[in-house]
């Protein structure tokens, strides 16, 4: 942003305002576009058998499956 295109502090703290939120929404919708890359992966690496299951998870899978 360049200062000298507004006329008032009010108009300068408005759009450095704006600017830092619309930062701060960016970096949430990068992050929650990071996760869900990751959350495929994962779920990827699980179908192809790439991932070894944890012992105690599919214990209590078969307690509960037997209920």
């Amino acid at each position: 942003m360049d200062p000298r295109q507004f006329k008032t502090k009010e108009d300068w703290d408005w759009a450095e305002l704006n600017a830092f939120h619309s930062a701060d929404v960016a970096k949430q919708i990068l992050d929650d576009v990071e996760s869900a890359v990751a959350t495929a992966e994962g779920l990827r690496k699980k179908e192809l058998g790439e991932l070894e299951e944890n012992h105690f998870q599919s214990m209590f899978s078969k307690l509960r499956r037997t209920k």
